[in-house]
Order: C-alpha cells, then structure tokens, then sequence
C-alpha cells in the first residue's frame, strides 16, 4: 500500500519575538479578544473530541489450555469452533474495516483543513506590519505589532495541531491496514501452510489493484493458484487499466472454479448395473431372435393362457 502523506508547512518562520510580543505585550482589546477567541474554540473542540469516544476492537480470549485427560472434541464441536471462530474474524474484519472509514475521513476533512490554514498563515504573513511606515508613532506600530503577532501565532498553532491530528490519522490507517493483511495471510495459512511464503515469493509483481483484488473475501484459492504462476501474474500486471487487470482475476477465479466443478464431476462413481442372477440367460428382444427362438419365446407367452 502506497505511503498517506499530509500536506505540510514549515513553521519555523513564526518568530520567537511574535511568541513574546503574544505574551507580554498584548494591550489592544481587539487582539486580547481576538486570543480569547482561537482559546474559546479550541477548548470546545478538545471537549467535542473528549466527549465523542471512539469504538475499539473487542479482544478475544484465549482457549482455556486443556485439562489432563480431557478428551478430544468431537468432529461436530470442531466444526462449531470453526464456524464461531470464522464469525469472530468476520466481526473483527468489520470493526476494523469500520474503523479504517473512520480514519480515512478524518484524515481528508484534516488534509482540507491544513489547506485551509496554510493559505490563511500566508495572509497572515502579509500583513506583518512595516516600522518604517510608521515614522515615529511608535505607539501605533506596537499595537499593531502585537496585534499581528497574536494572529500569527494563533494561525500556526491551530496549523501544528492539525497536521498532528493528520498524522495520528494515517498511522490509524496503516496500523489498520497491517492488521488487515495479517489477517489476510494468517486466514490463508490455515488453508495453505506455504501460502504466505508464496505470496511473498520475490519473482511476484503484484500491482496495488491485483492486491486489493486478491484480498477480497474468498479470493484465497485464486491468490495460491495464481502466485504459483509468476508469468501469469507479469501478464496482468502490465495491462495498463486497473478494470482490465481486475477482468483477468475474475477470468482466473471462473476458470479454477470450472476445474473444480470437472473434478468433481469425473469422480463420481459410474451408474450401477442391475446384477443378473447366477446362470441366467440373457434376454433378447424379439427383433434379435432367430426363428427358432421367437417360436419358443412365444410358446412360453401361450402357455398360461391355457
């Protein structure tokens, strides 16, 4: 899976001075309510998240470790225990997928956001006020100095903060993305123990879309066969339309899948045939007796009649 990235900005031109200006120097009412202001929002916005929660994965128990003597589960509860253990992936497979939509939305509303901050940090910028267009009103550039430096700070925090909730995003996503491909080849190896390591060999070129493709549930038969056929797997990944390479999977799938159905097919046993008693004679349809024979034949259908 390709790397997420985050727009990012350097924030190493907030000055020191303007942190400075923020702290001690702020007298004008409109950039104390303006200071006021960016505080107010972000409490609420900690206290929003705060109070949101988020859903997390259920565990699961390990199996009790067998007592001494205890005997085998039977054929049945085997396959209770695997139809409850597949219902348990299922569920995880859910949760985590729910979870990944989650960060994934988060992380794009976050991406628009940074944009959104980094253009109005350059407006910010812009306006940094100029001493010698002030003369000697001191006085008037302080204020405004000051002004402008609550307004730059402000701006680049809320943009720090940001791109760190971005961030957090991505790693949810990748993690989530990691368990889902652990998922994936852990599933398989019960199937297959070489399943990984064939999947993993490194005369495999594997494009993004056949991954995604070949993960999809059920698609493990297909992934084995088709990773034991490395031209193969060259041949679909260089159509140049991902639709195309997903067409030749399904073509693969349907092919295994009429294989399988012929397999089956020919193993059935052969019809069985009526058994003849010991000794006796094969009947012919009258239409391959000879005269002789259809006389006698006839005689033995007159006979109860009389």
């Amino acid at each position: 899976m390709s790397g997420l990235s985050t727009p990012q900005v350097d924030l190493s031109n907030v000055q020191e001075a303007d942190r400075d200006i923020l702290n001690h120097q702020l007298n004008g009412v409109e950039s104390e309510k303006e200071a006021a202001d960016v505080l107010v929002a972000k409490m609420l916005k900690e206290e929003a998240e705060a109070g949101r929660g988020r859903e997390d994965y259920e565990g699961e128990e390990e199996p009790a470790a067998k007592a001494d003597g205890e005997a085998e589960p039977s054929e049945e509860d085997k396959a209770k225990a695997k139809a409850e253990e597949e219902s348990r992936s299922q569920r995880r497979a859910r949760l985590r997928r729910e979870s990944m939509q989650r960060a994934q939305a988060d992380r794009d509303r976050l991406q628009r956001e940074v944009g959104r901050l980094q253009e109005r940090l350059k407006a910010v910028e812009a306006k940094n006020p100029d001493p010698d267009a002030y003369g000697e009103d001191s006085a008037s550039f302080i204020a405004d100095r000051a002004g402008y430096a609550a307004r730059h700070v402000a701006t680049a925090d809320q943009l720090e903060d940001v791109q760190t909730q971005a961030k957090a995003a991505e790693a949810e996503i990748a993690r989530a993305r990691a368990e889902e491909v652990q998922d994936y080849f852990n599933e398989g190896n019960r199937k297959y123990p070489d399943f990984e390591r064939v999947l993993k060999s490194d005369n495999l070129a594997f494009t993004q879309t056949m991954a995604d493709a070949l993960m999809e549930e059920g698609m493990h038969d297909i992934a084995y066969e088709l990773a034991k056929q490395p031209e193969e797997v060259a041949r679909i990944a260089a159509l140049p339309s991902p639709i195309a390479q997903v067409k030749e999977i399904l073509r693969v799938q349907a092919s295994l899948q009429s294989k399988a159905a012929e397999r089956v097919t020919t193993k059935a046993p052969p019809p069985i045939k009526p058994v003849r008693a010991a000794g006796a004679p094969a009947t012919k349809s009258p239409s391959e007796m000879s005269m002789t024979e259809y006389s006698e034949y006839r005689k033995k259908q007159m006979a109860p009649r009389r």
